[in-house]
């Protein structure tokens, strides 16, 4: 995939503590914005698997569903 040029702005101390852990900025906002884009269109991916996992709501209250304890 072709890559183009891009200007972004981000703090000074932010990019000085980047720089120290040695964080390639170019990668990580790729990723980050290839993570970003699959969460709001829907598309949840299992950790590090190319397998597409569905993303169903979790119940807060499963039990109601087994009725109550007489």
């Amino acid at each position: 995939m072709p890559k183009t040029r891009t200007t972004i702005t981000i703090s000074k101390d932010l990019l000085k503590k980047a720089r120290e852990k040695e964080i390639n900025i170019s990668s990580f906002v790729d990723i980050e914005l290839r993570r970003y884009i699959a969460f709001i269109e829907g598309n949840v991916f299992d950790s590090g698997f190319s397998k597409k996992v569905e993303c169903g709501r979790r119940d807060l209250n499963p039990s109601f569903k087994l009725g109550k304890l007489k």
